[in-house]
């Protein structure tokens, strides 16, 4: 089984339970009004998916490759380890992504630090 197809599974129930297809394109009736689905402080719901896919990936790797530990995705930004798959997307995104994979239950939160 595919490691993200658990999130197409919940996207395609949750999300979009009218959407017959995996990736079909949005009309008017998805999106009435563009500004509710993108802006400086949204992401589209299709790009959202992109790039969870992607941080997921992404940090699966580099917990396999770490003998099982875990790590942030914005920490693989900039970094050696930062998959080339994580290139095309800006710190906002990735951050946005990560926020949804743990409200998913795909990622851990990060554990708070002491003062």
């Amino acid at each position: 089984m595919d490691a993200v197809e658990p999130i197409y599974a919940w996207c395609e129930q949750t999300v979009n339970p009218g959407r017959t297809a995996r990736w079909n394109v949005p009309n008017e009736r998805d999106y009435p009004d563009d500004n509710e689905t993108t802006g400086p402080d949204r992401i589209n719901p299709d790009r959202l998916i992109e790039v969870a896919t992607a941080v997921y990936e992404a940090c699966q790797e580099w917990s396999t490759m770490h003998g099982g530990r875990s790590i942030a995705p914005t920490k693989l930004l900039g970094s050696a380890d930062q998959p080339k798959s994580m290139t095309e997307f800006t710190r906002f995104e990735v951050e946005e992504a990560e926020m949804f994979l743990i409200r998913m239950g795909f990622m851990q939160p990060p554990s708070a630090k002491t003062r």
